[in-house]
């Protein structure tokens, strides 16, 4: 089997997922999928393949996919269906746009069940996907929010503090002795000392970089102060070693670039996730661990992608606007 015909199976694989959580789907479209299934070993391998994306695709597509979606274990145990000829399959896939149109609405579902939960949605300060902004706080002190950010601000008598629910913010700290200024992020707490430095937060993990004076980070019971050009990254198992970086690098993105040495693919993926519309998505958790050295423009993160994917011999499927998977080329599976 040719590497575009995985390609073609794996797309239609991936519409199958979609066209079923339709509540319109009646037994024609199953019946549909129980033949297009039926057709060769490649097709289901391209459908557990599908089965596998669309449950990482985030909480509410795992709970569609367990709850809606048929396996071929919850198939096998279902009544026959009268077979289908392969001819009658093809109006099924005519149904693509309102397939991709079902998964915009799952995704948007997602968006509003996110709202709910996520205080990031009504956040002091935020950025939009590739949205870079700064604003001068009451005291002087500066935040520049990288794109896809979201941050509150709680200013009292005795003490400035910051809450970064999501994404990258710089700060230059504005001397107060009276208030403490003090960055909530995760379960954890930094401190300014007469500085400028550095929080991302991805999920739980945290990493603070200082780029002038000092830090100290707090994290339970734990303690640790950060020089210039220092960096640690904490989670709920505590703190990493101190590392020195290069803050230049590190800091890039404020000029519209990011740099990555010998970085896991898995970690620059996620970094132009907050350029790009959509959701970038691996299909292979192995291909995570790919090295990448790299200077990319974030203002042209589309043609970063495709850079990364001639490079590392990666292919890219794109569904429409909302989803894009990066999946093994030839030359990986053949590794």
């Amino acid at each position: 089997m040719t590497d575009t015909r995985n390609d073609n199976l794996l797309e239609q694989a991936l519409e199958w997922c979609v066209l079923l959580q339709d509540p319109d789907a009646g037994p024609e479209e199953r019946a549909g999928f129980a033949a297009w299934l039926e057709t060769s070993e490649a097709h289901r391998q391209a459908w557990r393949r599908a089965e596998e994306v669309w449950r990482r695709l985030d909480p509410v597509a795992e709970r569609l996919a367990s709850g809606a979606g048929p396996s071929p274990d919850r198939l096998a145990a279902t009544p026959a269906v009268a077979p289908v000829r392969p001819q009658a399959l093809k109006p099924a896939f005519r149904r693509k746009t309102r397939a991709l149109r079902a998964l915009a609405a799952m995704l948007l579902l997602g968006a509003i069940l996110g709202w709910r939960y996520d205080p990031a949605w009504l956040a002091d300060y935020r950025t939009a996907v590739a949205e870079q902004r700064e604003w001068r706080l009451e005291d002087g002190s500066l935040i520049r929010l990288a794109p896809d950010s979201a941050l509150d601000v709680d200013y009292g008598t005795a003490r400035r503090r910051i809450r970064l629910h999501r994404g990258e913010a710089w700060f230059r700290v504005a001397a107060d002795p009276a208030r403490p200024f003090v960055v909530e992020s995760a379960t954890g707490h930094t401190q300014a000392l007469g500085t400028a430095f550095d929080i991302r937060r991805r999920g739980d993990r945290v990493r603070v970089l200082v780029s002038e004076h000092q830090v100290q980070v707090s994290l339970d019971r734990q303690r640790q102060r950060l020089e210039p050009g220092q960096a640690l990254t904490y989670d709920a198992d505590g703190f990493s070693p101190v590392r020195n970086v290069d803050v230049a690098n590190e800091l890039a993105w404020q000029n519209q670039r990011l740099v990555f040495q010998d970085a896991p693919l898995a970690q620059v993926l996620a970094e132009l996730q907050r350029y790009m519309p959509g959701r970038l998505q691996l299909t292979d958790s192995t291909l995570g661990s790919l090295s990448v050295t790299a200077v990319f423009d974030t203002r042209q993160p589309r043609q970063a992608l495709e850079s990364l994917a001639d490079v590392l011999a990666l292919r890219l499927t794109r569904i429409g606007p909302w989803l894009t998977l990066v999946r093994p080329g030839e030359t990986q599976g053949q590794q």
